[in-house]
């Protein structure tokens, strides 16, 4: 991984100077502004102003140089494709003054939505903060990488490409658990976390995300039972189907074969898998945990999924054998 040895290179010792006092200080004005937009412009926010559907853009606008065009996720930058091509219908031919006032509003609207992102994602990462600072003195949760957040700022966490990478790098290690990553197992600890995080956090602890960790866990509990119990046959096939359902997200390279060889590099794929293990990759850590548990279609499913992800033709979802996702309260669709 481009993060994987970084983090390791820094002072082990981590100081957090906000406490929750001064979070909460900071995070309740913004709380109060975010309710009043939710009140007052609440068409603006609810859903994106001139999307012609719900799938046509997710973009949100944030003003950043580089190649990006300011979407900080790679389903933000794909998506903005689609939104170019509707927005250019627009500039076909000479607008009527109807026509203008209708694109003045829909600018303004987008602007507020614009905005309303934005103030959402600072008063998540606030709470991010919050959730990582107890997970970070409870021995029983696995070691927050904190190294991956070095050097940047709030702002550039909340709005730049990198910080989104390194807060997915970060997120990732604490949902893809292994034997290594676990004294004492899964506790009651890790649910309450990655349900604190689902709730409050959810721009940036994702359906991914949310989706991966149930599939450890699951897969986690069958381990736990024995050989001939049907229970155990059970587990396993919901831990494969939470993976299936989190493989339709895992879009990042980086952290799915842990790091980029160059084409000129010559890698043996025992090689390949040592780098994605070592980089904590959910795609390799998933295909061993359903390894162990004798669930061989699993494997060729998550991975078939995962694989489509990047080109090829795209593996139908079976709701038989793939868990849906849930939405959390007051999420909008966006």
């Amino acid at each position: 991984s481009i993060y994987s040895n970084y983090y390791q290179s820094l002072p082990a010792k981590v100081e957090l100077l906000l406490n929750d006092a001064s979070l909460d200080e900071i995070r309740q004005p913004l709380v109060s502004l975010q309710n009043l937009m939710k009140r007052d412009f609440k068409p603006a926010v609810k859903s994106i102003p001139g999307a012609s559907s719900k799938s046509s853009t997710d973009a949100m606008e944030i003003d950043e140089d580089g190649n990006s065009g300011g979407l900080i996720t790679s389903a933000l930058q794909r998506k903005s494709r689609e939104a170019r091509r509707i927005d250019n219908a627009y500039h076909t031919h000479s607008a009527t003054a109807k026509e203008l006032m209708t694109i003045a509003r829909q600018t303004e609207d987008r602007n507020m939505h614009a905005l309303y992102r934005l103030l959402s994602r600072c008063v998540q990462m606030l709470n991010l903060m919050s959730c990582l600072k107890h997970a970070h003195a409870n021995p029983s949760l696995p070691e927050i990488q904190w190294g991956l957040l070095h050097g940047l700022t709030f702002s550039q966490l909340i709005t730049s490409e990198d910080g989104q990478q390194r807060v997915d790098a970060l997120l990732n290690g604490v949902v893809s658990l292994d034997e290594k990553s676990l004294t004492s197992g899964f506790s009651t600890d890790a649910d309450s976390l990655a349900n604190t995080l689902s709730r409050q956090c959810y721009l940036f602890f994702s359906a991914s995300s949310r989706l991966t960790y149930s599939g450890f866990r699951y897969a986690w509990d069958a381990r736990s039972m024995p050989l001939s119990s049907p229970r155990r046959s059970e587990f396993a096939n919901q831990a494969a189907s939470y993976f299936r359902a989190a493989a339709r997200h895992w879009y990042n390279p980086t952290i799915i074969v842990g790091r980029l060889f160059s084409k000129e590099t010559m890698v043996n794929f025992e090689d390949a898998a040592e780098s994605a293990m070592d980089a904590r990759s959910p795609l390799a850590l998933a295909a061993k945990a359903l390894m162990e548990l004798g669930n061989a279609k699993g494997v060729a499913d998550v991975c078939l999924i995962c694989a489509s992800n990047f080109g090829g033709a795209k593996v139908p979802r079976d709701e038989s054998k793939e868990f849906g996702e849930s939405f959390i309260k007051d999420m909008f669709d966006w």
